[in-house]
């Protein structure tokens, strides 16, 4: 039995201007120590899917669909029994984490609060649980550092500590949302190394979120690319770096720099992403795609295995056609 099963996951928000589609359709599963990517622009859909799955959806939102962790059904649960396992079981590991963590209060007693809650231990366990993790994640001075508050941080530093925060109870799954996106190149590429070692310590399953393709070449092993709420291609790292159909996906990676080819121009993708209260009737890309025709503009494409050997799915009526070619502006 896989660790995490997602099947027909629906995210829709109430407005005054009616119902807004933000998730449609997800489906998905993720096994033990195993690494799932999320890509897409912003307002894909991205993170609406897994704070749907963690329980923290707004207010207005009417999410349906089915997501078991370990077999218990998380949709619809009490709150009171989901508290029990967000930061145990699974945990998130936030955009902002400056805005994630409390700034009146010390590293240490955010970092303690979730042990003392969880695995009901002393206040003087926490803390030396609290350094213990702060060392773990590379923070040096851990034992003095521990006792400040995040402002005296850097950018880098409380993005460790957050990280830390997820990982205090070793979590069976952990979510990143975009964890490296408010840092430089340099500190983007720490972060995912230590995400990953952590990972392989604690033999943990992790979704990774972003809206750069790039990130998720050398952090996944698999990746699910998603637009206007939906997913449109999904498959092995390896096999979509080689083998990308959807023209979106094309996009993502023209518009992506690359090491082999320092001089090639970046393409960007024509258009804007779609207005969620009022999706098209096919496909949500097609005002956008060069290759979109008549059938595309009429009715919706579904996933679709395209190979038989490896798992390869793409929802284009035209995925053949645009392997690997990118998309011209």
């Amino acid at each position: 039995m896989s660790l995490l099963e997602v099947k027909d996951l629906n995210v829709q928000f109430k407005t005054n201007d009616g119902l807004i589609s933000a998730v449609n359709q997800i489906n998905f599963t993720l096994n033990e120590g195993e690494t799932l990517g999320i890509v897409g622009e912003s307002g894909s859909g991205k993170s609406q899917t897994v704070l749907a799955l963690m329980g923290l959806s707004a207010s207005n939102a009417v999410v349906s669909g089915s997501v078991k962790l370990n077999g218990k059904e998380l949709i619809g649960m009490p709150t009171k029994a989901l508290n029990q396992i967000r930061g145990d079981e699974v945990s998130m590991i936030f955009q902002d984490p400056m805005t994630s963590l409390n700034p009146y209060i010390t590293v240490e007693a955010q970092l303690s609060e979730t042990m003392m809650i969880h695995q009901n231990c002393s206040k003087a366990e926490a803390r030396k649980h609290a350094i213990e993790m702060l060392d773990a994640v590379h923070i040096p001075d851990a034992a003095n550092r521990v006792k400040l508050y995040p402002h005296e941080f850097s950018g880098g530093m409380r993005q460790r500590v957050m990280i830390a925060m997820a990982l205090m109870c070793k979590p069976k799954l952990l979510v990143a949302d975009e964890p490296t996106t408010a840092l430089d190149v340099t500190v983007q590429a720490q972060i995912l190394k230590l995400l990953k070692e952590l990972q392989n310590e604690f033999k943990m399953a992790t979704i990774l979120i972003t809206h750069d393709i790039g990130v998720v070449a050398g952090a996944c092993d698999r990746v699910m690319v998603m637009y206007g709420g939906s997913p449109v291609e999904s498959a092995d790292i390896d096999d979509l770096f080689a083998n990308y159909y959807h023209p979106y996906t094309s996009g993502l990676m023209a518009a992506t720099p690359r090491v082999d080819l320092p001089t090639a121009k970046l393409q960007a993708i024509p258009g804007e992403p779609p207005d969620l209260s009022h999706l098209p009737v096919g496909c949500a890309f097609s005002p956008r795609c060069p290759r979109a025709t008549e059938k595309c503009t009429e009715k919706k494409p579904v996933l679709e295995d395209m190979h038989d050997k490896h798992p390869h799915y793409v929802a284009c009526f035209h995925a053949k056609e645009t392997a690997n070619e990118g998309v011209q502006p």
